[in-house]
């Protein structure tokens, strides 16, 4: 500490007035944020008796953070950019981070090995949406925090941390949007609802809205093969759409099977939004170069992925013994496809 420090140094700093800091100094009102940062200069300079202020994320300097998924996720647009978001997280907090791909329950022994191998401290798992390895690897004991996760049609057991985008109110805002103002009155959902929890969510957004202004649900409108439907074959798919009632609105799972949709609809000689709206989810890149262009609900994926490990090293940090989902906001990216709302 230095006594030549003086209140005019912090606001120099700061670029605050000496009046505002010698306020937060003095213990009198300032906004908060304001204060913090005054006591954290006063602090850094060595103001008077200042300690100090303690990193709380020094304990985690070179700890190592696994990524593990199910499948190559650089193969899919979206987990690119939440993936390039946990990397400057982690990099920003001098973790090391290590990648592992688990396709098989039958392999989970070689991920224990290579836990205790290279001494992991925390977990973060994307596309794990199958319960035996869920189960398996919350088993393990470590730190872990799930991006999504699975479905389940008996009592969920969520116990552990879930960090996902918001799905059903979302979806539920756009498709009430679609009715009072786009005379919307049917719709159909497009993709394996029972996917994963947030298809699910999804699902039930446009459940919901079409609920909220009663609306009956057709499930001859909806496209709900499982995913042993690839829903990249055109002409399986197409042959779906045309054996299915037609709704005036289709919501697709994600903006990938939003585009196969509409590529489906061309084939069979649908015009887009003239006789059907499609509406897709996550926004990814190449949506709005589609034709038309595709309407859906944008993912903060960049917030999406700090969240993801912020969620885990503050359980790092400071263990509980509870679990929580935590859900980032989503929202609506209007385009061609709904028309004109």
């Amino acid at each position: 500490m230095s006594d030549s420090v003086k209140i005019s140094d912090i606001a120099e700093k700061l670029g605050f007035s000496r009046n505002t800091v010698s306020k937060a100094l003095n213990g009198k009102y300032v906004p908060e944020k304001t204060r913090q940062a005054v006591l954290g200069a006063a602090a850094e300079l060595g103001y008077k008796s200042f300690p100090k202020a303690a990193d709380p994320y020094e304990s985690l300097r070179g700890k190592k953070i696994l990524l593990l998924s199910t499948r190559m996720l650089m193969n899919i647009p979206f987990h690119i950019y939440v993936l390039r978001s946990i990397e400057n997280e982690l990099a920003r907090l001098n973790l090391s981070l290590l990648r592992y791909t688990l396709s098989s329950d039958k392999f989970f022994g070689n991920l224990k090995s290579y836990i205790d191998k290279f001494g992991v401290d925390g977990i973060i798992c994307m596309e794990f949406f199958d319960e035996e390895l869920v189960a398996q690897v919350v088993s393990l004991k470590l730190p872990v925090v799930f991006m999504d996760t699975v479905f389940s049609d008996t009592a969920p057991n969520y116990n552990y941390d879930i960090v996902m985008m918001e799905n059903l109110n979302a979806v539920k805002a756009y498709c009430l949007g679609l009715i009072d103002r786009g005379n919307c009155r049917s719709f159909g959902f497009v993709g394996y609802h029972k996917n994963c929890l947030s298809f699910y969510e999804r699902y039930l957004g446009m459940r919901d809205a079409m609920f909220l202004r009663g609306l009956a649900y057709d499930p001859e409108c909806s496209i709900l093969a499982g995913n042993d439907l690839p829903y990249s074959d055109l002409e399986r798919l197409s042959a779906l759409i045309a054996k299915s009632r037609l709704p005036d609105c289709y919501v697709c799972a994600n903006d990938y099977i939003a585009s196969m949709t509409l590529e489906a609809l061309k084939i069979l000689d649908i015009p887009c939004p003239k006789r059907i709206k499609v509406l897709g989810f996550e926004n990814t890149p190449s949506s709005k170069y589609l034709t038309p262009a595709l309407s859906t609900i944008n993912v903060d994926k960049t917030t999406l992925g700090k969240e993801l490990v912020n969620t885990l090293i503050h359980k790092m940090v400071k263990p509980r013994n509870y679990s929580k989902i935590v859900y980032i906001k989503s929202k609506p990216v209007p385009r061609e496809s709904t028309g004109n709302l």
